[in-house]
């Protein structure tokens, strides 16, 4: 069975390259299992009791293998030349893991996260000021592409605020400050507006808009990757 983001019941659901087992002791007790599918190797196996609910949702991708960064750089497969003083509105692939949530009433815990694409860091900016960021490629697109599980869609507004002609080849997102949503039984996945305000050839901002998508479900943020209280952005310092 693969079903897409949502509910998740007694039985077996392939996801990606794993495969994730469900079946119950009682009416209480639950045991989740996943596995690797190729080699049917036991990855993780844990009892679960008195839960109510059991969810599979799209994830922020700083968690695997564990908890490094807040950050996410993509690099653009094609970069886009702008115009002085010019905007231009583009849709990219934020890559996103897979969480498994449980629930009692409406206190949750998370079971498991696992990635679906290639883990992967890397460094943006100097050795000494610069930050660690989970890497990914995207093709710049019109269109929003068909849904692809391990990404979520973005909206990015990039606008030159300069007298110059700038060329953008990445951006840099704080998972502290990303949203994420889902359409239950797909594997669609969003994230909210992201503005880019171009200061200079080298430096952007990124500011945090709204989510332009009807009818999607808003993950609960895990503790560590709750939205900050001040007016977010993400300052890019070392390159666009």
């Amino acid at each position: 069975m693969n079903k897409g983001y949502g509910m998740l019941a007694e039985g077996e659901y392939v996801i990606g390259e794993y495969k994730i087992a469900i079946t119950s002791r009682d009416s209480n007790v639950f045991i989740y299992t996943r596995t690797a599918k190729s080699k049917m190797e036991i990855i993780l196996s844990k009892v679960v009791v008195g839960l109510e609910k059991m969810l599979v949702i799209p994830m922020y991708p700083v968690l695997v293998p564990k908890k490094i960064t807040n950050y996410v750089l993509i690099d653009f497969e094609k970069p886009v030349q702008l115009a002085p003083f010019s905007q231009t509105h583009i849709i990219i692939q934020v890559p996103v893991d897979i969480a498994v949530y449980v629930y009692k009433k409406n206190e949750f815990s998370i079971l498991d996260v696992f990635p679906i694409t290639r883990t992967k860091y890397t460094l943006y900016g100097h050795p000494n000021e610069g930050v660690i960021a989970r890497y990914s490629i995207s093709k710049v697109y019109f269109e929003e592409p068909e849904p692809q599980i391990g990404y979520s869609i973005a909206h990015l507004i990039i606008r030159n605020k300069t007298k110059e002609w700038v060329e953008v080849s990445k951006v840099l997102l704080d998972s502290h400050i990303l949203r994420l949503y889902y359409i239950a039984g797909t594997w669609s996945s969003y994230v909210q507006d992201i503005i880019m305000t171009i200061t200079s050839r080298s430096t952007a901002i990124i500011t945090y808009g709204d989510i332009r998508v009807r009818n999607v479900v808003a993950i609960d943020d895990p503790p560590d990757l709750k939205p900050p209280r001040i007016l977010p952005k993400t300052e890019m310092l070392w390159g666009i």
